[in-house]
């Protein structure tokens, strides 16, 4: 039993193919070479957790296909997708709106949005994909797992951003180890840095024997012994 991930089939959907370039003749070459590739990596007892935009027709034609495709499916809703209740009648086994899970010993987000661009992109229009502000997540200490933008990019390693789109993954399903294999890499390239960074020219030591090159060293206090005048 192995755990994947997947987003952004956009099964039925025409005008993706010439958007994102897909190596697909038409609609129906796009749904066989799915169903087939998608069939090709994930096993009856499998677990495949979709990160939405799934279908883009009708939801007689999304339960037939769906019923194609092998193992278990769980749905983080994308900005395509209907609500919980609809999505789970099509043949998902459970859907929500965002979860957590880990991977390589690091917490992980699951979400069908990428963070939101930084506050000087959302001020300056044109600087970022502005839409869905609402619903993209917060940012934690932690990895990102996500889809909605296709082929624009398949890791951003300093947001810690792992894009699982069919768009950059040969248009199949990511194994959990392939995941992990990315987070380890970086995780480790990060830790190497920190360990490369030469230590600090000047390091503050103990507060007692710290002078002040202006003042220094006051001498103790004395005081004159007081004597009695002689009448």
């Amino acid at each position: 039993m192995a755990l994947w991930f997947y987003s952004d089939p956009h099964f039925g959907h025409k005008n993706v193919i010439e958007y994102c370039k897909r190596p697909f003749t038409d609609v129906d070459h796009q749904t066989l070479e799915l169903i087939a590739r998608y069939n090709s990596r994930v096993a009856k007892d499998d677990t495949v957790i979709w990160l939405g935009d799934c279908f883009f027709c009708k939801r007689g034609q999304a339960r037939q296909i769906l019923s194609q495709l092998n193992g278990r499916k769980i749905v983080v809703l994308g900005n395509h997708d209907a609500e919980p209740g609809k999505m789970q009648s099509l043949g998902f086994d459970f859907a929500m709106f965002e979860s957590r899970i880990r991977l390589a010993g690091h917490p992980v987000k699951l979400s069908h949005y990428p963070y939101a661009p930084p506050w000087w992109k959302q001020f300056f229009r044109g600087k970022g994909d502005l839409r869905y502000l609402d619903r993209r997540p917060t940012r934690f200490d932690g990895w990102l797992l996500h889809g909605h933008v296709h082929q624009a990019w398949k890791m951003r390693e300093k947001s810690r951003e792992i894009n699982v789109g069919v768009d950059v993954w040969d248009f199949k399903p990511v194994s959990f180890q392939e995941v992990e294999a990315l987070i380890q890499r970086v995780e480790q390239q990060r830790g190497n840095a920190c360990q490369k960074k030469p230590p600090p020219k000047r390091r503050i030591q103990d507060a007692k024997n710290i002078r002040s090159p202006r003042v220094g060293t006051l001498p103790p206090t004395t005081h004159p012994t007081s004597t009695t005048p002689s009448p």
